[in-house]
């Protein structure tokens, strides 16, 4: 037996297999994993929803909320009212509700304005204030949803009336606050202005944290932590459809039985309830363009509602939008599918831990495990780690390339830099990476290409364990790419290798995937530039990663593969594009690409506008 546990070193016979067959499993591995995409979003390979939080009690409780006349007698006193914020302290203080104004300011030249949000707490009759529900809604939206958020708040606090009534309802009401006790956990009712900017100057000073560029007011009152809670959000009054917004900053995504809560509870009022406002799916065609805006959305977009900031404090939210002009369900309505929510929440025993946090819906009613798609990313990345291999077998010697730890030192040196000049407002800060774009690769080119197929395939793993959809879209072109500029190997392409790679620059690609959702009539260097702008401060006001992440891993990666070639010489340098004849590396010089430098100077010189 010892003999057969002594390594003889040699790798095992299927790594041997896969690294002879390199060429195969480069062409099939990647084709495999989007035949498993295919598949597993069809009903027959997914699961249906289900609720794993028991106490939850979804759609199980009775609402008692009929106040249709207080929405709309605050509807119109917000239509005239000039300061709303004032008028909704003034009106929650009136119905004994604690309330705060928080000024906030956004130190930076593109938000130079001074908004206001609006917060209530009610406090727990059962228990002690160390758990609270928040429900939030923006003052800048629809009159009708804050309206319908006032009105639920002074529902739920309506202890101040029993003054005011007379001696024939004093029975009825105090039967009715008879019924107001079950709350264990706090409520929070915030009322929003300046959108997501808002709730994350809210949330920064509820949780006591000095975040950068913002200038808050510190909360006074605690509610304890906050276990989750949803935005209120209207389109019009008579309501058929609730659609569900879940995704968050980062990729995160809440707890799935927020998510399933909200589904039951449209079931009761007879509401349709959908994601992405996709309502049928009769074709395999529907159910992929839902993924699709599922996928894009989760990697790309920054904010999707007022809920997408929640997920930065552990809090487990969404938005529900409630749609309709000639449905059956009134705000009144409405306002009892919140209720409901709210004893959903106040229900539970823990915080949200049973359900799943990592998931896909493919619509309101079936999501695809991460037991399902992860396997996708693992065929994707497949062809990098078998390559790394084959060069590793390939190499008599390994030397760790100076080349290799000066692209990443140089990266976080420009992600240091670049957030520097940024929070002290230099609007350009962002664009000093790009000297970054082209450098020269001077060592044997095997040690390089094994760390680039290894790094690039740990970056894409790692990032699928925070953000899936973001490590898929990444995949679908970096794996190609690499594998491309790898198998061909002809001296008289090298220029077109060249060309293709400039092509997709990590810039270029996130501004044509940044065109799905804005403006379609910007022109290149204007997206260049709101790309950037959106990027840096996504970062800087919202933590985003995708800065971070492009310039640190992305853009080094993207130099290296530019500059391999086959026969150990590099490709990318301006003069060999245009002239076609190729230097070797040994008597390159330190270099950039010249009109990258040109337009970040043009860039730099809007700095005197300030």
């Amino acid at each position: 037996m010892r003999p057969m546990s002594r390594s003889v070193g040699k790798p095992p016979k299927i790594i041997s297999k896969l690294v002879e067959k390199w060429r195969i499993v480069c062409l099939i591995s990647p084709l495999i994993g989007l035949v498993i995409a295919s598949l597993i979003i069809l009903p027959d390979y997914n699961d249906p929803t289900r609720v794993s939080e028991n106490a939850l009690l979804s759609a199980l409780v009775t609402e008692h909320f009929s106040y249709q006349q207080r929405i709309v007698a605050f509807a119109k006193e917000l239509n005239v009212e000039k300061n709303t914020a004032q008028y909704l302290s003034l009106q929650l203080q009136r119905y004994g509700i604690v309330s705060q104004m928080q000024t906030y300011r956004i130190s930076h030249p593109h938000y130079n304005e001074t908004r206001t949000n609006v917060y209530g707490l009610i406090y727990a009759s059962r228990s002690l204030s160390v758990e609270s529900i928040l429900i939030g809604v923006a003052t800048d939206g629809s009159t009708d949803a804050v309206a319908l958020t006032l009105a639920l708040a002074t529902y739920c606090r309506a202890v101040v009336f029993i003054v005011e009534m007379s001696l024939t309802k004093m029975t009825a009401e105090r039967e009715f606050l008879s019924e107001q006790i079950y709350w264990a956990r706090n409520l929070i009712f915030v009322f929003v202005d300046g959108g997501v900017l808002g709730m994350k100057a809210f949330l920064a000073a509820y949780h006591g944290e000095s975040a950068p560029l913002f200038n808050y007011d510190r909360v006074t009152r605690h509610g304890g932590a906050i276990i989750g809670g949803f935005i209120i959000k209207t389109t019009g009054n008579s309501f058929n459809t609730l659609n569900i917004e879940y995704n968050m900053i980062n990729g995160q995504l809440p707890n799935l039985d927020v998510v399933n809560l909200f589904v039951r509870l449209a079931d009761k009022f007879d509401l349709t309830s959908t994601i992405y406002d996709n309502k049928r799916q009769s074709s395999w065609r529907d159910i992929a363009e839902t993924v699709s805006k599922g996928i894009l959305t989760q990697a790309f977009t920054r904010a999707q509602g007022l809920h997408s900031v929640l997920g930065l404090y552990g809090i487990q939210a969404v938005t529900v939008h409630a749609k309709g002009s000639s449905g059956h369900i009134s705000l009144s309505g409405f306002a009892r599918i919140c209720e409901g929510a709210l004893r959903s929440f106040n229900n539970i025993i823990e915080k949200f831990h049973q359900s799943y946090f990592l998931y896909i819906l493919t619509n309101s009613r079936r999501f695809i495990s991460v037991a399902y798609y992860m396997p996708i990313i693992g065929m994707l990345i497949l062809p990098l780690i078998v390559l790394a291999l084959k060069e590793w077998f390939d190499m008599s010697t390994f030397a760790l390339p100076n080349s290799h730890l000066i692209f990443h030192m140089i990266g976080l040196l420009c992600y240091i830099m670049g957030k520097f000049f940024a929070e002290n407002y230099l609007e350009n800060g962002q664009y000093i990476h790009l000297f970054l774009v082209l450098l020269p690769v001077e060592e044997d080119i095997r040690p390089l290409k094994f760390l680039f197929f290894l790094e690039l395939a740990l970056v894409i793993a790692s990032i699928s364990l925070l953000n899936f959809s973001l490590a898929f879209c990444i995949s679908l072109v970096a794996v190609p790419v690499a594998v491309v500029f790898s198998v061909i190997d002809l001296r008289s392409l090298n220029w077109i290798k060249g060309l293709f790679g400039f092509l997709i620059h990590p810039l270029l690609l996130f501004i044509s995937v940044k065109s799905m959702f804005v403006n379609q009539s910007e022109t290149v260097t204007d997206a260049a530039h709101s790309l950037m702008f959106w990027m840096n401060h996504s970062y800087l006001l919202f933590s985003d990663m995708l800065l971070p992440l492009l310039q640190l891993f992305f853009i080094p990666l993207w130099s290296f593969c530019f500059d391999m070639d086959q026969n150990g010489v590099a490709t990318s340098n301006l003069s060999d594009l245009l002239l076609r004849t190729p230097i070797p590396v040994t008597e390159r010089k330190w270099s950039a690409v010249g009109h990258f430098l040109v337009s970040w100077g043009i860039k730099t010189t809007k700095l005197m506008r300030y």
